[in-house]
């Protein structure tokens, strides 16, 4: 449901291409089919750099991004009001990082997503 494909894809049906040679740049917020927005940095049509996405849902990504991806480190907010802060890999947890439940709970410690 996050980080969809479609999101992904959706810069490549626009006939963008990821130029590594390209410069980052801030530009105003992107609504996608979806629904979600992105607001940030992008590099050659893609999602690079510092951003944040939040969700119709309410749910929300701030942080890293590489290749249109959730990759480095950040902080996803659950609709549910949990967050999750710490490393993340191809947009999934990974790495150091903290889960906080709205309930009070905390568990910190290694996430590992292959």
């Amino acid at each position: 449901m996050y980080f969809s494909v479609e999101d992904f894809y959706e810069s490549i049906d626009h006939k963008r291409i990821f130029n590594l040679d390209a410069k980052r740049e801030t530009k105003s917020s992107y609504v996608y089919r979806s629904g979600s927005v992105y607001e940030g940095q992008w590099k050659g049509g893609f999602r690079d750099g510092f951003g944040t996405q939040i969700w119709p849902d309410g749910a929300s990504y701030k942080g890293d991004w590489v290749l249109g991806k959730a990759h480095g480190i950040g902080q996803f907010q659950y609709p549910s009001g949990d967050i999750y802060e710490g490393e993340w890999r191809y947009n999934k947890a990974n790495g150091n990082g903290s889960y906080k439940h709205q309930n009070g709970a905390v568990y910190k410690g290694q996430w590992k997503n292959d």
